[in-house]
């Protein structure tokens, strides 16, 4: 049983680690060849008749390609992700020759790129977002940690293994970059040929592609958060022109899946659509509405105030509750009736009618 780790293993691990992330966010076009052979070579241990092999661009393309016939089943056969998965498992449990302490610090030395982790979640999303569906599959993304931990563990720990698994899994995980298992029919996806990070290791593009496919299937994301491509194609210092409004559905669209924190309050003073504004003023929610807008102080009693947006951004002028929480900093603002000026009544209101004064504990 091994307990520690010697220095000369140690000072192997970045050695590794840097191996292995150089193949999980490789932009090399997959090598076919290669890639049949290892998914052959998978079917074979699985005991599987060697399936259709097809090759596609992107994992759009892989989505389209599923759903176009998803309502003939037979033509893929079930999916065998969770045979491949009880496989791996097969290879070897390290637990058996290795100390907890030690798989845990393994753990904590073999952290990739937080990209290496996003292009999986990332991708998928995406896919599903544009196509509807999803898929199980096998890729550097989801398994490169285990991977890398396991080549450590043979490689420098000398851990026994099955050695016919080992050399099918090192194949999957150097060829196919994106594997979609099915009975009759494996699709292998090309990998992306851009992939961009800021300096902290993030996805992040401006004016451009984070995720680009040779295909054409493109993914824009800005400091991890993924964009429409309406925003993604512009430089952030565009998005603060009116670029957006000149198309109503348009800009109907785009507040319903941009992020929250990319949201501008000042659009609520350009927009005249009633529903598009009411939209989002949900999404941008009333106590940042009370920060960027300078809301009028109308009364205050005991943590709590009561406001009022003079900005004709609604129907009806605008009035909330606002109360600072003391142990968070956080700001909560809820919007009470028009009509109301008194703090203290905008307690009562927003509880039923209870006065405050008689809670025997204010939350």
């Amino acid at each position: 049983m091994i307990t520690e780790l010697t220095p000369e293993q140690e000072a192997l691990i970045p050695v590794y680690r840097e191996n292995w992330s150089k193949i999980a966010l490789s932009t090399e076009p997959v090598d076919r060849q290669k890639a049949s052979e290892a998914v052959k070579s998978l079917y074979h241990i699985l005991g599987i008749k060697e399936p259709k092999i097809i090759f596609c661009k992107s994992p759009f393309a892989k989505a389209k390609m599923i759903l176009n016939t998803k309502r003939k089943p037979e033509k893929l056969g079930i999916d065998i992700i969770t045979k491949i998965e009880k496989l791996y498992e097969k290879l070897f449990d390290i637990t058996e020759k290795i100390d907890p302490s030690i798989c845990s610090k393994l753990g904590e030395l073999f952290y990739l790129p937080p990209a290496y982790y996003l292009i999986f979640h990332t991708i998928e999303s995406e896919v599903i977002r544009r196509i509807g569906i999803s898929g199980n599959y096998r890729s550097p993304v989801r398994d490169g940690i285990y991977c890398l931990i396991k080549d450590f563990c043979i490689s420098v720990l000398n851990c026994d293994r099955n050695e016919e698994y080992w050399q099918v899994f090192q194949l999957l995980f150097k060829h196919c970059s994106f594997l979609y298992a099915f009975e009759k029919v494996a699709i292998i996806c090309d990998r992306p040929k851009k992939i961009a990070v800021d300096n902290q290791g993030i996805l992040h593009a401006e004016a451009e592609p984070a995720i680009q496919f040779r295909d054409g299937y493109n993914i824009y994301v800005y400091h991890g958060i993924t964009l429409p491509k309406c925003y993604g194609i512009l430089p952030p210092k565009n998005w603060e022109t009116d670029w957006y409004l000149k198309s109503t559905e348009r800009f109907k669209q785009i507040i319903h899946v941009l992020p929250v924190e990319l949201l501008r309050v000042h659009w609520l003073l350009e927009e005249k659509n009633s529903e598009l504004r009411r939209s989002l003023i949900q999404r941008i929610g009333y106590a940042r509405l009370c920060q960027e807008l300078q809301a009028e102080k109308l009364d205050t009693w005991q943590d709590y105030e009561i406001l009022r947006i003079d900005a004709k951004i609604d129907e009806e002028p605008i009035h909330l509750l606002k109360m600072n929480c003391p142990s968070t900093g956080d700001i909560h603002a809820i919007r009470v009736p028009p009509n109301m000026t008194s703090a203290r009544d905008a307690v009562r209101w927003i509880n039923w009618g209870i006065d405050p004064q008689e809670f025997s504990v204010q939350t």
